[in-house]
């Protein structure tokens, strides 16, 4: 019963809940005037209207002369549920549409810089080992709020699929809640962030930027460890490893996706991603190491190694 009560609230969320940021607006700026381009691919349950949270930084870099593009597909619709949008078909439709969408930005553009956001990153890995290699001087990878490859079954999952899960495909989801005083068990369980820049202050909510739904008056996001990983494992099997592509990451010191390694052992994890990457490490939880100022840190080290052609 509970179960059917928590799905049909998540279901009524998705209709309007996140029309301001949460959604599938996905292309921004002026193509036939602009001189960079940029692609955004969102991570897991992700939607192409999270790029808006990291527009004020881009365009502090390339102004007004930059056209975005977002990794958009009906499949991963922000309004699709998410236990809906994982399956073998629908992984290759979204790598095949990013295959698709970078040609098509080559065409018009002597480079593109690439954002990817957490899992997004194993999503451009999968189209990059179809076809993309062949352009990688063409482009320049940006990864926010890096990820592993296998996250880790958190130990709140069995009395939570007791709660409210069910099965789909063979896999558990349940749905999980998102609670400030629960930050002393999971870093990532917070609902909002004092975002804290020189003199001033704002707070930022987690629900601008990741699909949320109100139950019992608490947050709550469904999550199935074991399909998101099967999903991943998918997108890079038989991938020879180091990706080779000039490369920035930002990484959070205190990121619960990592549970307790550290910097110098994260480091060498990402170096194994990536050939040579420039790492960028601040101070911070996954979601909340991607702050404008953040990001804006990190495209402008790109800029001033000359990897972006623009006049600083």
């Amino acid at each position: 019963m509970l179960s059917a009560s928590f799905k049909a609230a998540y279901i009524e969320s998705l209709k309007d809940n996140y029309s301001l940021f949460y959604d599938d607006f996905h292309e921004y700026g002026n193509r036939e005037t602009a001189k960079h381009a940029v692609y955004f691919i969102p991570g897991l349950n992700g939607s192409p209207g999270q790029m808006r949270f990291a527009m004020p930084a881009i365009k502090k870099v390339f102004h007004n002369n930059v056209y975005i593009k977002c990794l958009f597909q009906k499949e991963f619709s922000a309004d699709i549920p998410v236990w809906e949008k994982y399956s073998l078909d629908n992984l290759d439709k979204k790598s095949n549409t990013i295959v698709s969408d970078i040609n098509d930005l080559l065409n018009d553009f002597d480079k593109v810089s690439i954002f990817v956001s957490s899992h997004g990153f194993f999503d451009f890995v999968n189209a990059y080992k179809t076809s993309l290699h062949k352009h990688k001087n063409k482009l320049l990878l940006f990864w926010a709020a890096c990820s592993p490859a296998q996250l880790e079954e958190t130990k709140w999952h069995s009395p939570f699929y007791k709660l409210n899960g069910f099965n789909v495909n063979n896999f558990e989801w349940a749905a999980f809640p998102n609670i400030h005083a629960m930050q002393f068990f999971n870093k990532e369980s917070n609902i909002k962030f004092l975002w804290r820049i020189r003199q001033q202050k704002k707070y930022l909510f987690k629900v601008d930027l990741e699909s949320r739904f109100r139950y019992l008056n608490i947050l709550w996001f469904y999550a199935s460890i074991d399909c998101f990983n099967h999903y991943t494992s998918h997108a890079i099997k038989e991938f020879d490893w180091p990706l080779d592509i000039t490369s920035y990451i930002l990484a959070a010191r205190n990121d619960g996706y990592w549970k307790s390694i550290n910097e110098s052992e994260m480091s060498s994890i990402l170096n194994k991603y990536l050939r040579k990457p420039k790492i960028l490490f601040k101070d911070a939880s996954h979601l909340w190491v991607t702050t404008p100022d953040n990001i804006h840190e990190l495209v402008d080290m790109a800029a001033k190694g000359k990897d972006i052609n623009i006049n600083l």
